[in-house]
């Protein structure tokens, strides 16, 4: 695992995209990496504009959407979880 920073998010959405090759092979789920939006604010400018979710699929029939978040923390508060 990288140090931190940027390439610490790049490895963990690695790591997801990954984990989301082999279930999909195996039938299990199949998830998808949400395109970042982008809004065209003059013809030499583009803005990326915030989007809902990172990830979006279905697992076992059930809809997910998660963000792909990273800590250096052993734990996430659970007010950070939604179902």
């Amino acid at each position: 695992m990288p140090g931190g920073g940027a390439n610490l998010g790049r490895w963990f959405e690695s790591a997801i995209e990954q984990t989301a090759v082999k279930y999909r092979a195996r039938g299990i789920a199949s998830i998808h990496k949400m395109p970042t939006p982008y809004k065209i604010i003059a013809h030499d400018r583009i803005l990326r504009t915030r989007s809902d979710v990172d990830y979006f699929g279905v697992i076992k029939g059930l809809a997910v959407a998660f963000d792909a978040k990273t800590t250096r923390k052993n734990s996430i508060p659970t007010r950070n979880v939604h179902a």
